[in-house]
């Protein structure tokens, strides 16, 4: 009798009405179809380059970056913030590569080349930060800059020196 009344608990909404299950065979086979797809011949090889092309991308953004979603709307605002991501980590590629060309007789993973890899993750970081920041999220006096706008993180690190 126990049983029974939590399972009919369990089957009712807020409001005391029963739930409901809806079934879509619409839904349900084109689901069918496109599995049928990936697991053909064609639909393997492609689903293959997926992983090596475009997953590590949005991967390291994920990951290294902390992006999770856009802090904006409308497409050509999303288009320029997911630019900016994609030309910070460009810029991170280039400070790679133009670490391992000047120190061709230091390790890839020397201090050196961990150091600039480092500095310009950092930079670009605090750039994106600056300019997708909300102003009241650093709260300042502009008194040491007082042309300015904008409460600025600068002016947060100068009074904090």
């Amino acid at each position: 009798m126990i049983m029974y009344k939590e399972l009919e608990k369990l089957s009712k909404t807020e409001s005391g009405r029963q739930k409901q299950i809806h079934y879509n065979p619409t839904w349900n086979y084109f689901k069918e179809l496109i599995k049928e797809e990936l697991h053909s011949e064609e639909g393997s090889r492609i689903y293959a380059k997926r992983k090596i092309d475009v997953e590590p991308v949005f991967g390291r953004l994920k990951s290294v970056f902390g992006v999770r979603r856009v802090h904006v709307r409308g497409n050509r605002a999303v288009q320029t913030e997911v630019g900016f991501l994609f030309m910070s980590m460009n810029l991170t590629k280039l400070a790679k590569n133009l670490a391992s060309k000047t120190s061709h007789t230091q390790k890839p993973h020397s201090d050196f080349f961990i150091l600039i890899v480092f500095k310009t993750e950092i930079t670009v970081w605090f750039y994106l930060k600056l300019l997708f920041a909300q102003p009241l999220l650093f709260p300042t006096s502009n008194s040491l800059f007082p042309d300015c706008r904008v409460n600025c993180l600068s002016s947060v690190l100068i009074s904090r020196l």
